[in-house]
């Protein structure tokens, strides 16, 4: 043999069992079940090469270390772990649907600003809680921009500002037509609508033929319930000027998707929401909105894409007196854990491992959203401490480091060596 290469595989040799060594510390995507701290049974039978799925609870979140498609496994009772994914249930494209309303009348203001007024209302046997949230409108004419105006209330002589926006028309160049303009939800019975003149235009005649009332955005997804209760709140975690309601949902990286916020009387305020996994973390900034109840208008939902415990509300008051009677729902929209069967029987669900990799399975890229809503769905049992589990100390993690950085060092000797061989071999240089 080459004495070159009978040095090269010597010292490739040499370092194989520090490879051997750290490979076998963490077997991608096959660790074994005593490595996972909790156990939680599916309580069905299953049959063989099946889809199914079961709702992820709040106890997934909290026993996982970090996101359950990474630390979670599902295994069948003859030991095979099962592919599977996190589904969270989409939402739908978005739609915009016309609500049945009339036009009371149409009438032109001349001062201090010109515009035409519309006043529109829900007809009498429409539900009492129909939400809208924007206006089209069709305006004669082919150049201009008007801002437009819209104003909600309950009767002639009250009435609270929606929202502004501004209706395009252009033909010049580039063809522009824009007759949308939304504001926040509503469920106002009555609205006025103002056109006004485009300050550009001589004695602009403003003129609409027709508002029609819309509700444009996607189909709400059905939410889960989250339970939680109410907990104290540092004093330096409260902002002057602000009511500060907080609560735990009673497990870390719990996902929640909406919180509802309502009181008694009427009121405007800017809300914020912060979350934490422990009581001296750092809050980090989850959400915000408004919440609102005017007269029959009431807007009290703050969409978020957040997971935690801990959960901090601060409602603005300024120099208000602060909300009365609040009341706070939270809800998320369900995820699933999507598994196929092997043998049939029944399954567990393994979570809760230290320094394990991810999964990688196939199984989300050949299954469509369909084929997972139709699954059949599994109960889940309680979660228990997992009777084989071995806690890995602080002796395992250097035994791990050592290992490493035993690697690390005899893969660089075995670089070293190859590259001196190689030179060596190559001879001297010619001038």
């Amino acid at each position: 043999m080459n004495p070159v290469h009978a040095s090269v595989l010597a010292a490739l040799a040499a370092s194989a069992p520090f490879a051997r060594a750290g490979a076998a510390s963490n077997p991608a995507g096959a660790p074994a079940t005593s490595g996972f701290e909790w156990v939680q049974p599916i309580d069905a039978e299953m049959e063989p090469n099946q889809l199914y799925r079961v709702l992820a609870p709040g106890a997934v979140f909290d026993g996982c270390r970090g996101r359950p498609d990474r630390d979670l496994r599902v295994v069948d009772a003859s030991g095979r772990m099962l592919p599977f994914f996190l589904f969270t249930s989409p939402a739908d494209p978005p739609v915009t649907v016309t609500i049945p309303a009339r036009m009371l009348n149409r009438s032109r203001v001349d001062a201090p600003e010109r515009y035409a007024r519309i006043d529109i209302v829900l007809p009498d046997d429409a539900p009492a809680d129909v939400p809208h949230n924007a206006i089209r409108v069709a305006a004669t004419g082919d150049e201009w921009i008007r801002k437009v105006e819209i104003l909600g209330g309950d009767a002639d002589d009250t009435w609270a500002m929606l929202g502004t926006g501004y209706i395009v028309r252009h033909r010049r160049d580039v063809r522009v037509d824009h007759d949308l303009v939304a504001y926040p939800p509503s469920t106002f019975r009555k609205l006025q609508v103002r056109v006004h003149a485009d300050p550009r235009i001589a004695d602009d005649p403003v003129g609409v033929d027709r508002v029609d009332l819309l509700m444009a955005g996607r189909r709400p997804v059905p939410l889960v319930p989250v339970e939680w209760s109410g907990c104290e709140c540092a004093e330096e975690d409260r902002p002057a000027g602000w009511q500060t309601v907080a609560f735990d949902t009673g497990g870390r990286n719990r996902p929640l998707d909406l919180i509802a916020v309502a009181a008694a009387g009427e009121y405007i305020r800017p809300v914020a929401v912060f979350t934490r996994n422990d009581t001296t973390g750092r809050w980090e900034r989850a959400g915000s909105g408004q919440i609102q109840q005017v007269a029959s208008n009431r807007q009290d939902r703050i969409e978020l894409s957040a997971r935690g415990r801990y959960w901090r509300i601060d409602i603005h008051r300024g120099d208000d007196a602060p909300l009365a009677d609040l009341q706070v729902v939270a809800s998320a929209r369900p995820r699933w854990l999507v598994f196929e069967s092997r043998a049939g029987g029944r399954a567990q669900l393994f979570y809760g491992a230290d320094e394990v990799l991810p999964p990688t399975f196939d199984l989300a890229r050949r299954t469509s959203d369909r084929d997972i809503l139709s699954a059949p769905k599994l109960p889940l049992g309680a979660r228990e401490a997992n009777p084989l589990h071995k806690p890995r100390g602080p002796g395992e993690r250097l035994r791990r480091s050592l290992v490493t950085a035993g690697v690390g060092v005899a893969s660089l000797v075995v670089l070293v060596v190859i590259l001196r061989m190689l030179r060596e071999t190559a001879g001297p240089d010619v001038a």
